[in-house]
């Protein structure tokens, strides 16, 4: 019986020694890391109906769309080249409840995309408020640039 207990102790032993081979393999791990990027897109145009003086404009939607890879602050101005004063008093909203502020002061945050090559976009609305004006109504077709600046948050 003894000899029975060593001969199956030994299968034991020796079982488990085949049983504990290993087997390994090697993964290599790389990235490309861009460097920060500010990038927004805006329409190319908006047009607003017939207007007047004394009257405030329909909304007109607009999307500004971030591209880049950070969460950037938005502001709107008047092109410098920009000599009349029709346009001065554009006005624009985050959410149509919010107070119309004037270009002059307007600024937002529009969030980085959940994925790098994505886009990520805020809506706002804009608004021609001639409610006030007095100024030169003579000619018909007024038109001017407005320039979106991002920078980073």
């Amino acid at each position: 019986m003894k000899k029975l207990y060593a001969f199956a102790f030994a299968f034991l032993i020796l079982g488990m020694g085949f049983a504990s081979a290993a087997s390994t393999d090697t993964l290599k791990v790389k990235t490309n890391v861009l460097a920060e990027e500010v990038s927004i897109s805006v329409p190319d145009e908006i047009v607003f109906q017939d207007i007047a003086p004394g009257y405030i404009s329909e909304k007109q939607e607009m999307s500004v769309v971030n591209m880049g890879t950070v969460d950037v602050s938005v502001s709107a101005e008047l092109d410098a080249l920009y000599e009349g004063d029709i346009f001065t008093n554009l006005g624009f909203k985050r959410v149509l409840a919010d107070e119309l502020t004037n270009i002059r002061y307007f600024d937002f945050e529009v969030m980085k995309p959940t994925t790098v090559g994505g886009e990520k976009s805020e809506g706002i609305y804009m608004y021609l408020d001639l409610v006030d004006y007095s100024g030169d109504t003579a000619e018909a077709d007024h038109s001017a640039d407005i320039i979106f600046t991002a920078v980073p948050l």
